[in-house]
């Protein structure tokens, strides 16, 4: 009798640690990233910006060399975060629009406002792209229209920071149907310097 108990307890156990793995939900750090990384920077048009004067920067992802996990296959961009940082005062945020890349000319579905932007420095951009899935190589995801409100000559920085915590930096696959499993894409954020003149 004392063995039939302990079986049962012993399959009643098991029962418990495969349903809990069978449960278990799958969280964004969960799924695999390439071994190699995008990067991502945000360039004006010309190095030298004037003051007064409005510009449009694009959001340049590059993924040259990136290759989805465990394949030989060119990762493909599908949608993003980006947080963007600049200096409060040289530069005043005023629009996001759609990128240069077709699959992202529609624009960012979510791009913090004006007011807040400009109040912290920072602007971060999302978005996707249902158009293709398999946006490859450099990509143009978003245009930001900047104003140059500072007071004198000098130089000012656009910074991608992976750093920042809330929402940081992240780069992901299509979704690509049941068949495909999306998976991250690593992303290393870089800093572009303008002169003002």
């Amino acid at each position: 009798m004392k063995r039939r108990i302990l079986y049962m307890l012993m399959l009643f156990g098991c029962c418990v640690a495969v349903t809990g793995m069978v449960a278990q939900q799958v969280t964004p750090q969960d799924i695999p990233a390439p071994p190699s990384a995008a990067t991502v920077d945000v360039e004006f048009p010309a190095k030298k910006l004037k003051r007064g004067k409005m510009y449009t920067a694009q959001v340049k992802m590059d993924l040259t060399g990136v290759t989805a996990p465990g394949t030989n296959q060119p990762a493909s961009i599908g949608s993003y975060v980006v947080p963007i940082t600049f200096d409060r005062t040289a530069l005043e945020f005023v629009s996001v629009a759609g990128g240069d890349s077709a699959p992202f000319a529609s624009g960012p579905t979510s791009a913090t406002n004006a007011a807040a932007a400009n109040a912290a420095g920072i602007v971060t951009v999302a978005g996707a792209q249902t158009t293709s899935d398999s946006t490859t190589g450099a990509v143009f995801v978003a245009g930001l229209t900047f104003k140059v409100i500072a007071a004198e000559s000098g130089s000012t920085t656009l910074g991608v920071n992976p750093q920042l915590a809330a929402p940081g930096l992240s780069l992901a696959s299509p979704s690509g149907g049941a068949a495909v499993e999306p998976y991250r894409i690593g992303a290393v954020g870089q800093a572009s310097s303008f002169r003002i003149k």
